[in-house]
Formats: structure tokens, C-alpha cells, sequence
């Protein structure tokens, strides 16, 4: 009884991310059509929120994949993603509060 449920909560649960993984790419598109249909906006103040939006969310994503992969449970192939949030962030940061 127990090896039955053990397989039926894993097959949930891989059911559960994989839709979670959908999601974040549907997400992930709409962040991007926002970026591509704005890109030729001439109002230089909504360019300028746009990318102060993004920056934050960036920013975000990527304190809570370092706090992931900080955690005892994560491996050494969360370090890719850790450095796309940086890496994002950065460069987001950068045209909104140097350039």
C-alpha cells in the first residue's frame, strides 16, 4: 500500500511542476511581447518604467533562486540559473539607473 501511494504523490507531483513549468513560460512570453511591443514607444518615461518593472522582478527572481539554491536540497546545476537572474538584473540596473 504504501509503494502505491508513494508512486501516485511522485506522478502528482511531476505533474504539478511540469504545469508550473508551463505557466512560467507562458509568463515568460507575455514579458516578452510586453518588452518587444513597447520597444518602439517614443514616451521615453514609459520606457524608463518598463525596465525599472523589470528590474525589480529580476531582481527578485533572483534573490529567491539563490535562496533555493542556498538551500540543503538544491545541486550544483541551480548555479546557472542563479547567474541568468544576476546577469539580468545587472544589466537591467544598468540602463535604468547609469546610462
Amino acid at each position: 500500500m504504501k509503494k502505491k501511494l508513494r508512486k501516485l504523490l511522485a506522478l502528482l507531483l511531476v505533474k504539478a511542476l511540469i504545469l508550473v513549468a508551463r505557466m512560467l513560460g507562458a509568463v515568460f512570453l507575455g514579458i516578452g511581447f510586453i518588452c518587444w511591443f513597447t520597444s518602439q514607444v517614443s514616451d521615453t518615461s514609459l520606457g524608463r518604467d518598463i525596465v525599472l518593472a523589470l528590474f525589480l522582478a529580476d531582481t527578485v527572481g533572483f534573490l529567491v533562486t539563490l535562496l533555493a539554491q542556498l538551500s540543503p536540497i538544491a545541486a550544483a546545476s541551480g548555479w546557472v540559473g542563479v547567474a541568468i537572474w544576476l546577469l539580468l538584473a545587472a544589466g537591467l540596473g544598468y540602463f535604468r539607473f547609469v546610462r
